[in-house]
């Protein structure tokens, strides 16, 4: 099986897959990936959910202690494996393994820094999660520092021209006569 480096769209991190990573979903909010192996019944999943923890005086360590508590009724199946992980200064993580009634084995790596959860989900039949191919899946997950030189920020759509620094994720949702929704996030850590 050949893997291949995918970054997503903002390179906060980047991983190896077995195939395309697909997004299937994105709000300003929350942005969903999938690399289905239907054939075998494989799946990679990533979810992105920006939250506003600073705004409420939360750290990540925060955060974690919060996801930690929600584990047991959020993950399916019977937890068999859990260990906390520092992946950098600014950002927690939480490793899960899991054996559903059906006796296959998932695995989940939950990430939090300043702004946002990052949650990768590996699920097969049998231990495939835990094998070979799993473990190459999460030892490849990287993530990058956001970029530390200002530059101007103009929408394809135009009307505002901006200096940011750091990441930048910019949505932009036109529904037609209603009206029209910008969102635009910096993050530098």
């Amino acid at each position: 099986r050949v893997f291949s480096t995918q970054f997503v769209s903002d390179s906060i991190f980047s991983a190896d897959f077995p195939g395309k990573l697909y997004p299937i979903f994105s709000s300003p909010a929350l942005k969903y990936y999938v690399q289905p192996d239907m054939i075998n019944g494989h799946f990679y999943t990533v979810v992105r959910l920006r939250h506003n923890a600073q705004l409420y005086g939360q750290t990540p360590q925060d955060l974690m202690a919060r996801i930690d508590s929600l584990l047991f009724e959020n993950i399916a199946g019977k937890i068999i494996d859990k260990k906390d992980i520092k992946i950098s200064d600014d950002m927690q993580g939480i490793e899960v393994v899991s054996r559903t009634v059906t006796g296959n084995i998932q695995r989940y790596r939950i990430c939090v820094n300043s702004t946002e959860l990052i949650m990768f989900k590996l699920g097969g039949k049998n231990d495939y999660a835990v094998g070979k191919e799993g473990s190459r899946f999460f030892n490849s997950i990287k993530f990058y520092p956001a970029p530390t030189q200002t530059k101007k920020f103009e929408p394809a759509s135009g009307g505002f021209a901006i200096k940011v620094k750091g990441r930048v994720q910019y949505n932009f949702d036109n529904p037609g006569s209603v009206g029209l929704s910008e969102d635009l996030v910096c993050n530098d850590g």
